[in-house]
């Protein structure tokens, strides 16, 4: 019997760990199905990108709903489903926050009666970014579209030709408008807003203009002049089912009856341009060329006497009433690849390292390093540029011999050192931490004099980067370099170390022509005590 009682004790022990990791299983949730992803597999076709429209839901957080919504209420036409989703993929991240399915909806379903066999062609893109594109410029997103189709449609323009018929248009949202000036810096209003307080800055003229014109079923785009910030709009005149990049005319709602003329634009602008960009919230195209004369300028920067190729913290300013104005549209793309059309004539085509600026006129080019310890430098240029020149702009951003010591330290090493290398608080320790090639050659001729004086521990250490599978040994010790310097992979080699007493008061990285100066400065000698004594 006793036997009986211990083996059935024995068998519930064994079976109470099974059964309680059935209760575990039963009570932990299950993992909640990827609500987006099958979302996705079920609406999308595979020939639509469903990647990219996975990433787009999801980048719309709590409001993924409404988008998928919106493109469920598509899915009956063929050509409706591409384009609302290529209008999603586009939008930027904060419209995807607040875009709800019934304005979208019924954008599209506005925007897709001007598509007829003499119309727009359905599906394109010249048709998704100049009819069915919700956004101007900066605007808020509201649902303009249906309220200004029923404004403004009841003018007869179709038996005009498009100049004067875009103008006579324009000259009705134009007509009894106030223009305001904003002494701050704020928000757009969106084209409702304006058009019901019949006020506004120029800016919100123009874009309202774009937009009623739009929504009578012009294709339209928001143009600027960056130098003096005068805007008005480009409507396309050509055949709406074969795009021709050269049949956009300007309409000016400061003066409809200038409306066709390029010339008006350099008027407007007060004699002279410097970068006109030509788009919407979703891209811009410079075309400068439609509306003034041409110069090209190639910057090129160098760094004590390095070229530096990526280098990109520069800017051209265009000099304007008494300042220079800052021409932020310069990285924008030029008109040659018809951007952002993706089948316009020049596609192909790069502008390289050439920018092109209204000529003539005189101009300045800035460029600006940041050192450690928030020192700044600014270099400028100022140049003129005739019609037609090409004119070549080198800079060297010289470091200054007399930048203050906190930034001449870029890094810092560790801040408790194991006791192995305790002998880097005592003296002068000079470390010269180098590869085989360029700039590393050119930094050992200009720390080399440190290499023969008594009174300093000069260590010239070849960096040898770790094998990609490398994994730290059970008993490792600290590495010098890594662990201790902390010199990297990643940092730009030759670096330069200099300690005193175990104080820090040298880390560089690449190559500079002041090295040695530096140097000598920490030791309290003069820059020219080397000099001299040779």
């Amino acid at each position: 019997m006793l036997n009986r009682i211990a083996c059935l004790m024995m068998l519930c022990a064994c079976l109470w760990p099974l059964s309680a990791f059935a209760q575990d299983a039963e009570s932990a949730p299950m993992p909640e199905p990827d609500e987006i992803a099958q979302w996705v597999e079920q609406w999308i076709p595979e020939e639509l990108d469903r990647e990219t429209a996975e990433a787009t839901l999801r980048d719309a957080g709590e409001n993924w709903g409404e988008l998928a919504t919106a493109l469920e209420g598509t899915a009956a036409e063929p050509l409706d489903l591409p384009d609302m989703l290529w209008l999603l993929n586009n939008a930027p991240h904060l419209d995807r926050l607040e875009l709800r399915a019934g304005m979208l909806t019924e954008n599209l379903a506005l925007a897709r009666q001007w598509c007829s066999s003499d119309g727009y062609e359905q599906g394109s893109e010249f048709f998704r970014r100049y009819i069915l594109n919700y956004r101007i410029d900066d605007e808020p997103v509201t649902n303009w579209r249906p309220e200004l189709f029923a404004r403004y449609g009841s003018l007869q323009l179709s038996e005009l030709p498009p100049e004067q018929a875009a103008s006579r248009l324009v000259e009705r949202v134009a007509r009894g408008f106030r223009i305001v000036e904003r002494g701050y810096f704020g928000n757009l209003a969106d084209p409702l807003a304006i058009d019901n307080a019949r006020a506004g800055t120029d800016r919100e003229l123009s874009l309202l203009c774009a937009a009623v014109l739009r929504s009578q079923g012009w294709a339209t785009r928001f143009t600027r002049e960056n130098m003096t910030g005068t805007s008005w709009v480009e409507v396309y005149g050509g055949d709406r089912m074969a795009y021709d990049a050269e049949a956009w005319f300007p309409v000016y709602p400061q003066a409809p009856e200038k409306s066709g003329l390029t010339s008006q634009a350099l008027e407007l602008c007060g004699g002279r341009i410097a970068v006109v960009t030509a788009g919407d919230a979703f891209g811009r195209e410079q075309v400068t060329g439609r509306y003034t004369t041409l110069a090209g300028v190639q910057p090129g920067f160098s760094r004590d006497g390095r070229p530096l190729a990526d280098f990109e913290h520069w800017t051209i300013s265009a000099w304007y009433e008494g300042s220079y104005v800052p021409l932020d549209d310069l990285g924008y793309p030029t008109a040659d690849a018809d951007y952002p059309l993706t089948l316009g004539p020049g596609v192909e085509d790069t502008s390289g390292d050439t920018y092109y600026l209204g000529a003539p006129g005189d101009y300045r080019l800035q460029a600006g390093q940041r050192y450690p310890g928030g020192t700044v430098q600014v270099l400028t240029r100022d140049f003129s540029v005739l019609p037609a020149d090409l004119l070549a702009l080198e800079l060297d951003i010289a470091t200054p011999l007399d930048l203050p010591d906190e930034a001449l330290r870029e890094r810092t090493i560790a801040a408790e050192i194991p006791q192995e290398f305790n002998w880097l608080s005592t003296g002068v320790q000079l470390f010269f931490i180098h590869d085989d090639a360029e700039p590393s050659v050119r930094t050992a001729l200009l720390v080399q004099e440190f290499d023969r004086r008594e009174d300093i521990t000069f260590h010239s250490l070849e960096w040898q980067p770790r094998p990609e599978d490398w994994e730290q040994p059970e008993d490792y010790q600290p590495e010098l370099e890594r662990d201790v310097l902390r010199v990297s992979e990643k940092d730009e080699k030759p670096v330069v170390i200099l300690l005193i007493d175990g104080e820090l008061r040298l880390y560089l990285r690449g190559y500079n022509l002041n090295v040695a100066d530096w140097i000598r400065r920490q030791l309290g000698e003069a820059a020219t005590a080397a000099e001299d004594s040779a």
